[in-house]
């Protein structure tokens, strides 16, 4: 989220939201993200608020549902190859 330009975000919201919503996804990654106490809490927070804001990051859930489908599919097709 902290780079998508988030299609879901800038249609339903507004440039500005977007460009909040990046800044603390940055700042979250920068404290750890999910592999920290700190970063978690601020993911709850952050999931709170975008409840109360009806924020739905759903671009940024598409790009990721992608990359790890492409990521799975490429860890399965180099199976095949292995010397």
């Amino acid at each position: 989220m902290q780079y998508s330009e988030d299609s879901n975000i800038l249609y339903r919201h507004s440039k500005k939201v977007l460009q909040e919503v990046q800044e603390k996804a940055k700042y979250i990654i920068a404290i750890g993200g999910m592999k920290s106490q700190a970063g978690i809490r601020a993911i709850k927070e952050l999931e709170s608020e975008f409840c109360i804001r009806n924020i739905s990051p759903g671009g940024s859930a598409d790009l990721l549902a992608a990359t790890v489908f492409l990521h799975l599919i490429e860890e399965k097709m180099l199976e095949g190859f292995t010397c």
